[in-house]
């Protein structure tokens, strides 16, 4: 019988030893997942259509867009405006068709863009985001060129941002 006690407590110690392990290990676990250590970060990325550029994309907390846009498609601007149209935005229009560009616009290029000039715009976007928040669209222009009355459309990038 003495010995059917000692296998048992052998059994019992091992299963203690073993068990306060994998609790602590678990515990561990939880604690790094809740701090967001197996979570991964996504950078922001702007990628220009063919012809344009968009570089050092920042989505920041008061809602905005800010990115350094260019066209190098051979073609002078004399004006344009550029918007943000953020994915799923009702304003974004249909295949085929440009989308509509809302009154507040942002027209600092009024002065043109030339081939091969790029320039920092800040363009609205949504309001006030908590940070990590992320934000999808793209970003087009409505412009015009010297001596034509016609105006363009063009969508100049597409954008993943996060918010900081």
């Amino acid at each position: 019988m003495e010995m059917q006690n000692r296998r048992a407590q052998s059994a019992m110690e091992y299963l203690m030893t073993y068990g306060w392990a994998i609790l602590i290990i678990a515990v561990v676990l939880v604690a790094l997942f809740s701090l967001g250590v197996f979570k991964p970060s996504t950078a922001s990325v702007c990628l220009g259509q063919t012809g344009f550029i968009c570089q050092s994309a920042i989505y920041q907390a008061n809602g905005n867009v800010i990115a350094t846009i260019g066209q190098a498609t051979g073609t002078s601007w004399a004006t344009a405006n550029v918007e943000f149209f953020a994915q799923g935005s009702s304003n974004l229009g249909s295949a085929g068709n440009p989308p509509t560009f809302t009154s507040g616009v942002y027209n600092a290029l009024s002065s043109g863009i030339s081939s091969g000039q790029t320039v920092a715009v800040t363009l609205p976007a949504t309001g006030t985001v908590s940070p990590g928040a992320t934000l999808s669209g793209t970003i087009w222009a409505q412009y015009t060129v010297s001596g034509s009355s016609s105006v363009y459309y063009v969508e100049m990038a597409s954008v993943n941002l996060n918010a900081q």
